[in-house]
């Protein structure tokens, strides 16, 4: 994701803009006050929306390592989130 950096006046002139090219994803803004980092304006993350998101590839987890035990395979979690990282079968 791209980075514009601006200063105080520019942000508060150009807020609208700024806002737009947030929600498209495009970009984050970070504001300056005399060329020092003070804020950093980013999308808006719904974290129940996250949590739930967690939450099902957690059980999705439980429901593949159950039917790995099934048969006879006997994986942790921790290595089944491995293999799917690196895109790999069991």
């Amino acid at each position: 994701m791209k980075q514009l950096v601006v200063g105080t006046f520019e942000a508060k002139t150009k807020l609208s803009e700024f806002l737009d090219r947030i929600q498209s994803g495009r970009e984050e803004i970070v504001i300056t006050r005399r060329g020092k980092k003070i804020a950093k304006l980013v999308p808006y993350e719904d974290l129940n929306e996250k949590s739930k998101a967690a939450t099902q590839a957690s059980q999705l987890l439980s429901q593949i390592k159950a039917e790995l035990k099934s048969q006879g395979v006997y994986v942790s979690t921790a290595d089944l989130c491995s293999l799917v990282r690196e895109g790999r079968k069991y």
